[in-house]
């Protein structure tokens, strides 16, 4: 792998891990745990209740809805974001809350140290105003001491960060208080009369879906499939269509399809067509499997067009649906796109369809795409960024790493423009490249390793891949010269430490009729290869060892 390739696949790997919401270095779900009081600690997070499956970062603790009692905000690197834990326990207990302003040291107060002695006991309480309580997240300012039943403060003694101390005395628990630096006071705080907003509840939003509406349309993929008659067909359109995948064995995929039945007339009116392709025969296990469209159509009352998805259709639909919610989630069926005439994909419905959203959808095809980024969530706000526009080449790399390569091939070959002046283009191209050698297709590949090297010039596979095949296909014109040049590039670029390269300078070594130097540049090769378990590589490899001990080219 190329230096210059490397930041751009680290960092496809990185979003890769990201998208699919898991933690960079395990779970780190949140923790509590309970002082013992004899030097030890009991952990008590399963059964409080705040060991969700996040990936936790920051806790951040205020007393949010102002009952005397702290309440919990957390953050997570996952989704969501944000959790807020309100405190309701029922133990009776008071409290004091301070909120310290410095006058001659910095305004917040921060390091300010506070000493609290209660009035009814012996009990010192000590608390330091801090700035920060962890990654991205900052406790209230306000320091809250639980005082359990005593009624007043005997003493507070403050010491400021600049060194000074102040001592005040008699307080009443249950309140809270602002103390200005030198004032040798501290003054009741009410608060406003309303309480600040309660968040909504997670289950709340979590049952809230998207509208399925697509700020940044895509262009898709050819979309194959079989139809009734067992032809096979490319999907096209002149109108907006709903395509629909399903199974026969799914019971929502039925109520779905009868229900999309039963609305056919207001859909037409709307201009939309449907077409339901099953995924049956695409299962792990249905190898041989025989689905009947025209039984299914029959039994369930279905008279809009049916057919049979060709296997890339599901990775299709999990492409456009991973770069559109920015998160790989679950597939599931029923699952429907909302395809228009230019092929481009409109709105996406994972799960269950709502006719009502479909026919709204229909109603506003021709929005702005600013105006269908805010149809497209399902709750008011401010965008601070501008439109993030989907990008072929995402689902183009998603169809190469489901070895779905023609549908690739295909799809880059109608989009060419767009996706050859893309930062991930190398990235593309390389796969791309293997794929046509992998078929024979020697030229083509050459042309893809070519375009890699455009943009990332040391890119060591690029180089070496494309020194073999210079050397050795008998579908280009031989260049010896290119191949050892390129192959002298892999090596100066990989510091000699790359299989593929050394074994690119034994092919051309041996095209000059240097065996004995090939042989101990393919014997390196092989031991690298050994130890990066590159399996395939070590076939070629032995092949061309077992040549150069004949005295023969590796071809």
């Amino acid at each position: 792998m190329g230096e210059s390739a490397l930041p751009d696949e680290k960092r496809a790997s990185f979003l890769s891990v990201v998208k699919q919401g898991r933690s960079f270095s395990g779970r780190e779900r949140h923790t509590a745990f309970l002082n013992q009081r004899d030097g030890t600690f009991a952990d008590l997070s399963a059964i409080s209740g705040i060991n969700f499956a996040d990936d936790g970062r920051g806790l951040a603790l205020s007393d949010w809805d102002r009952d005397g009692d702290l309440d919990l905000w957390f953050s997570n690197r996952n989704a969501p974001q944000i959790r807020y834990l309100e405190n309701n326990h029922s133990a009776p207990g008071n409290f004091i809350a301070l909120k310290l302003t410095g006058t001659r040291c910095n305004r917040d107060a921060i390091g300010a140290r506070v000493h609290v002695q209660l009035s009814e006991t012996l009990t010192s309480l000590s608390k330091t105003l801090r700035a920060g309580e962890g990654f991205l997240s900052q406790s209230s300012k306000w320091l809250h001491f639980g005082v359990g039943q005593a009624a007043s403060v005997q003493e507070l003694r403050i010491r400021w960060p600049h060194g000074s101390t102040e001592v005040i005395k008699n307080l009443q628990t249950n309140r809270r208080y602002t103390i200005a630096q030198g004032e040798g006071r501290a003054v009741p705080w009410e608060g406003p009369s309303t309480l600040p907003q309660r968040p909504l509840p997670s289950t709340v939003i979590s049952k809230q879906q998207p509208s399925g509406l697509i700020s940044s349309r895509v262009p898709l993929p050819p979309i194959h499939y079989r139809n009734s008659q067992s032809e096979s067909q490319t999907f096209a359109t002149t109108t907006p269509t709903l395509l629909v995948l399903w199974a026969s064995w799914c019971p929502t995929c039925q109520a779905e399809l009868r229900q999309l039945q039963s609305q056919a007339n207001s859909l037409s009116k709307a201009g939309i067509s449907i077409l339901a392709l099953s995924v049956d025969h695409l299962a792990h296990d249905a190898e041989g499997t025989e689905v009947d469209l025209q039984r299914i159509a029959r039994e369930w009352g279905v008279s809009f067009p049916t057919g049979l998805a060709h296997e890339s259709v599901p990775t299709i639909f999990e492409a456009v649906q991973r770069h559109i919610h920015d998160k790989n989630s679950a597939f599931q069926l029923p699952m429907s796109m909302l395809v228009m005439p230019d092929h481009h994909a409109a709105a996406f419905y994972p799960g269950k369809l709502a006719i009502p959203t479909l026919l709204e959808h229909a109603a506003n095809l021709d929005l702005s795409e600013k105006a269908r980024r805010d149809a497209s969530v399902p709750f008011p706000g401010k965008w601070v960024a501008p439109v993030r526009r989907l990008h072929p080449i995402d689902v183009a790399l998603h169809l190469i790493e489901q070895d779905h390569d023609e549908v690739a091939l295909a799809y880059y070959t109608q989009h060419s423009r767009m996706m050859a002046s893309h930062a991930q283009s190398p990235r593309l191209f390389l796969e791309l490249g293997r794929t046509l050698e992998e078929k024979s297709r020697h030229r083509e590949a050459l042309d893809f390793y070519y375009g890699v090297l455009t943009q990332a010039q040391n890119h060591v596979e690029a180089l070496s891949r494309r020194s073999i095949l210079l050397a050795t296909s008998k579908q280009v014109p031989r260049d010896l010269d290119e191949a050892i040049k390129l192959s002298e590039q892999a090596i100066k670029a990989s510091a000699g430490q790359d299989a593929l390269a050394l074994h690119a300078l034994g092919v051309t070594q041996a095209e000059q009729g240097f065996y004995r130097a090939a042989q101990k540049n393919a014997k390196e090769a092989l031991a690298l290869a050994d130890k990066d378990g590159l399996k395939l590589l070590r076939a070629d490899i032995e092949a061309a060892l077992s040549c150069y001990g004949s005295n023969k080219p590796y071809r």
